[in-house]
């Protein structure tokens, strides 16, 4: 079947005419998201988009009706399970290039997105409805453009945009001295397509720290499987501890007077330099427990998930936030943090895979750290390595004496004094040996000196 030529005339312009005193309404980024390869959109939570919003949006696309005679009705109002599973349905048929099944599909899905946005009576799901019903129809827009011949493009696909939601279990004590309160109360949500961790940059994604201009000098991958919160918890203020530690030494002088660090390593602003990549290894695999201790710090959101992944075929689920934590009231230095959550289980080494290729090739850390969630640094942990690659460069890489939690408290288990003992005998005759010639593995190192071209 053939595709009649669509009109490129006002209604597309329509969306951008109306006012509505008193009610927010969709801000231009969400207006056109989907037919732009990169949009960074904020989406307000606290009230709907007014109704009047959405029927505006599904006149602006009428014209593109035309494309096919399959599409659902207007009058035809589906449930949100069956918009998103015709968004996945569409998303199977792109990959397989079938390009007018999937504008059928996306069309379909597009509209039952704003028809099902009118019905909803909490305003979050409805304001995240509503985009994505923006972001689909643009999309549309582009994907039947490019049929017709008016695109050049290889392989069309959805340009990438970047959804902000406010933290919906916000606690004042988060807000520190050196947060401002727009940064702390914000989650951006990503879903990433990219076959390839190399291709991360080149598809157009852009990591947050990216966006606002900051270069961390030092990238930290935690990679995580099925893990208890409580182990996260530990790594997590362990690092903001060793933050505190660095800020410190600037304080206290003995950056400039002995052997400590000076610069981007030291002051208050120390947190800016530091990015903490937390990589987990499969959607299904990961702990219930742990989503909901990392939605609780700001850090995921299932809705925004499922809606914004919709389509997409997304294979890395990426969420950004600026943690503030605080410990019996006293708060932590801010810790800026991605936490990416890949679709499917592969591997520890595919997950340093999306680390190194990925978010570290965007970023160019000078220095980069990996570890397992559950790892406890000590305070001075990340100063003794930084320190050490500042000074003396021909230092290509760097591990840390493992030890088991309290010790000396535990020697009566034998389990834990076996552990014990088998980490310091490793420590003293295994590490010395390795030294002599190439590590195995390092736990942190120069960025150029992991690389596979370096």
């Amino acid at each position: 079947m053939g595709l009649p030529p669509l009109s490129h005339g006002g209604p597309r312009s329509s969306m951008m005419s109306v006012e509505y005193d008193g009610i927010p309404l969709p801000p231009p980024s969400i207006r056109s998201c989907g037919s732009q390869q990169y949009v960074t959109s904020y989406i307000p939570t606290g009230t709907a988009f007014p109704p009047h919003s959405v029927q505006d949006l599904i006149s602006s696309m009428k014209s593109y009706a035309s494309a096919t005679d399959l599409v659902r009705t207007y009058s035809d109002i589906p449930s949100v399970e069956e918009a998103l599973v015709t968004l996945d349905r569409a998303a199977v048929a792109l990959s397989a290039r079938r390009y007018r099944d999937a504008l059928k599909l996306y069309l379909e899905g597009g509209y039952a997105m704003a028809n099902v946005a009118e019905r909803q009576t909490h305003a979050k799901i409805c304001n995240l409805l509503t985009s994505k019903g923006f972001e689909t129809l643009n999309w549309c827009a582009r994907l039947c453009d490019w049929i017709e011949g008016r695109v050049q493009e290889k392989h069309p696909r959805p340009g990438v945009h970047k959804v902000g939601i406010p933290v919906s279990n916000w606690d004042e004590d988060w807000l520190g001295p050196c947060l401002d309160e727009e940064e702390a109360r914000r989650l951006w949500y990503t879903p990433v397509f990219c076959p390839h961790p190399l291709d991360f940059s080149n598809f157009g994604y852009r990591l947050r720290c990216v966006e606002t201009g900051r270069r961390p000098r030092l990238m930290v991958c935690i990679t995580m499987y099925n893990e208890e919160p409580a182990q996260l918890k530990a790594t997590l203020k362990k690092l903001a501890n060793n933050l505190a530690y660095l800020k410190e030494q600037q304080q206290t002088g003995q950056s400039q007077r002995k052997n400590g660090l000076t610069g981007p390593f030291a002051g208050d602003n120390v947190w800016q330099n530091v990015l903490v990549c937390i990589v987990a290894d499969g959607r299904e695999q990961v702990n219930d427990k742990m989503l909901e201790y990392l939605e609780s710090i700001g850090l995921y959101d299932e809705d925004l998930l499922t809606i914004n992944s919709a389509g997409i075929g997304a294979q890395c689920h990426l969420f950004e936030h600026t943690l503030q934590l605080s410990v019996n009231g006293k708060c932590l230095l801010p810790i800026q943090t991605v936490f990416a959550l890949k679709e499917r289980k592969s591997s520890k080494l595919d997950s340093h895979r999306w680390y190194f290729n990925a978010f570290a090739e965007q970023v160019q850390p000078e220095y980069t750290a990996v570890m397992d969630v559950g790892t406890m640094l000590t305070k001075s942990a990340l100063y003794h390595l930084l320190f050490a690659m500042e000074r003396n460069h021909q230092i290509g890489g760097a591990c840390g004496q493992l030890t088991v939690d309290k010790a000396f408290e535990n020697l009566s288990n034998w389990v834990v004094s076996a552990q014990h003992f088998e980490y310091k005998i490793s420590n003293i005759l295994d590490k010395g040996v390795l030294s002599l010639s190439l590590r195995s593995l390092f736990e942190g190192a120069p960025l150029e000196c992991v690389l596979p071209d370096a």
